[in-house]
């Protein structure tokens, strides 16, 4: 049943539910609400103008009629809503009106390959947020985006990613996940490597600028540079990492040459987080905690509790080792007692050790320390 749904200053026709069905036809979903104020908020702070946007699978169109109403005016020049229903095309039409925003759009009602092969436009910002992974879209969007364009990737295709189907990983994304505590990094660099891998036959190194999981989802956003140099140093940065489970050791290679240890990749080992946008987060953050002057609908995203304190958690990430030790498992493999992960924390700092919390897993850390030095810590007395 259709109903009107309010989200951030945009007000949709959509069914409201957590799990979609094709019996809901035009469908909202609550959960990921974070997901598009994070979208906002990113393109906030790169400070673009105007920007040509494409939303080939858009849906009712929430994300796109937030973009116009909650975007500074300069930064959207135009943005190009598709969908392939009919019926979702109709109600988009409706909800483009009831907001007020049919300036500065164009609709179409297409498949996302006929929208990218047919559309005459190129872009600065593609969003692809399908049903389950994105990998089948993301050739076509790079033919159509420009140069230092950004494109967005959503997968809720976790039980391959993160390694429930394992021959469904290697089938769509030509990598080994893993299924333990580490699943949800390595998924994550899977994707971003399956995105990489696909740029390159055309000459497009795609650098991430924002990674995370999140609420059973994975989301990527990817800067395009042309040119085959750098996308060949992009390439070395696809390597395997060995997970030793008797030890609870990590090690990375370029080869997959161990019969004992588990093996996931091949899957990115670079930077998760552009520096300069993390700085820029960490920024914005702190003038939100001294109630300094905000835009209203900057202000509304970080007033959400949960995604502030999921924010801060990235922002103590930069600078960090690619993946992270889960202490519950560390203390479970040699049998000791589990100290609160901030004394953890603390004391590997004091021993001049990397040492911070992950987003990515609230029992986990992210550290230089090797095991032995976590367990040391863990069975000092406090």
């Amino acid at each position: 049943m259709k109903r009107k749904v309010k989200e951030g200053e945009s007000v949709i026709i959509a069914s409201k539910g957590k799990i979609p069905t094709k019996k809901m036809g035009v469908f909202y979903n609550p959960v990921m609400k974070h997901n598009r104020d994070i979208s906002i908020l990113l393109l906030y702070l790169m400070k673009r103008k105007d920007m040509n946007i494409a939303l080939p699978l858009c849906g009712s169109g929430v994300r796109g009629i937030r973009f116009l109403k909650e975007l500074p005016p300069k930064t959207i020049k135009n943005i190009c809503f598709n969908d392939a229903s009919p019926k979702t095309f109709l109600v988009l039409k409706e909800n483009l009106r009831i907001n007020q925003t049919e300036e500065k759009t164009e609709v179409s009602n297409k498949k996302a390959d006929e929208f990218f092969s047919t559309s005459k436009e190129y872009f600065d910002y593609i969003d692809i947020d399908p049903f389950g992974s994105p990998v089948y879209f993301i050739a076509n969007a790079l033919r159509k985006l420009r140069n230092q364009g950004i494109l967005a990737l959503t997968s809720t295709d976790t039980s391959s990613l993160c390694g429930a189907y394992p021959r469904v990983c290697r089938r769509r994304y030509f990598a080994e996940p893993i299924n333990n505590s580490l699943m949800y990094e390595t998924g994550t660099r899977i994707l971003i490597a399956a995105a990489q891998k696909e740029g390159a036959r055309y000459g497009i190194s795609l650098t991430p600028l924002f990674s995370y999981y999140k609420d059973h989802y994975i989301r990527i956003f990817l800067k395009a540079e042309r040119g085959k140099k750098k996308t060949d140093t992009l390439l070395k940065e696809h390597q395997y990492l060995h997970f030793n489970k008797e030890q609870y050791e990590l090690k990375i290679s370029p080869l997959n040459n161990s019969e004992r240890d588990f093996v996931a990749g091949p899957l990115w080992i670079g930077e998760l987080f552009e520096k300069g946008l993390i700085k820029r987060l960490e920024s914005i953050l702190a003038r939100h905690e001294e109630g300094k002057k905000l835009q209203k609908a900057i202000k509304e995203i970080l007033t959400d509790i949960q995604l502030n304190r999921f924010l801060k958690r990235i922002t103590e990430e930069k600078n960090t080792p690619p993946f992270y030790k889960d202490l519950h498992a560390v203390a479970k493999t040699y049998k000791t007692e589990l100290k609160p992960i901030d004394k953890v924390i603390t004391k590997l700092k004091e021993k001049g050790y990397f040492a911070s919390r992950t987003h990515f897993l609230d029992t986990a850390i992210k550290t230089n320390a090797p095991t032995e030095e976590i367990i040391k810590v863990m069975k000092e007395k406090v």
